[in-house]
């Protein structure tokens, strides 16, 4: 039988100033995929949403469910986004999507994650 995910110690920290952002945050508990799902208001007016994995500093690696996840996700899903931040207009042909995935390991990354995404 499988346990409980252990949730990374700097989550609570990033979640925090998620909320006070004001963000809406869903913890997510499914093998491989992301720890957070985020909801937030863009500059347009529009809610949005974005995947967020929580990594420690310096320890954090993807397990291989992880791996597996997100090579899935990128490659099938997002194959026009990559690992890294660009500014694709990815709305066009998955509107009814969830917004993409990032990695972020302080509460800064995903503030800065979520402020990018809000002026898509």
């Amino acid at each position: 039988m499988r346990t409980a995910a252990r949730r990374d110690k700097n989550e609570p920290e990033i979640v925090e100033a998620l909320i006070a952002d004001g963000c809406l945050v869903f913890y997510n508990n499914a093998p491989g995929f992301p720890d957070l799902t985020i909801l937030f208001p863009r500059h347009n007016g529009y809610w949005a949403s974005v995947l967020i994995e929580v990594k420690e500093p310096g320890i954090g690696r993807l397990t291989p469910p992880q791996l597996k996840w997100w090579t899935a996700y990128y490659d099938t899903i997002w194959p026009e986004r990559d690992f890294l931040i660009t500014k694709t207009k990815w709305w066009d042909t998955h509107e009814n999507l969830v917004g993409p995935a990032y990695i972020v390991v302080t509460p800064e990354q995903a503030l800065s994650t979520i402020e990018f995404e809000k002026e898509l």
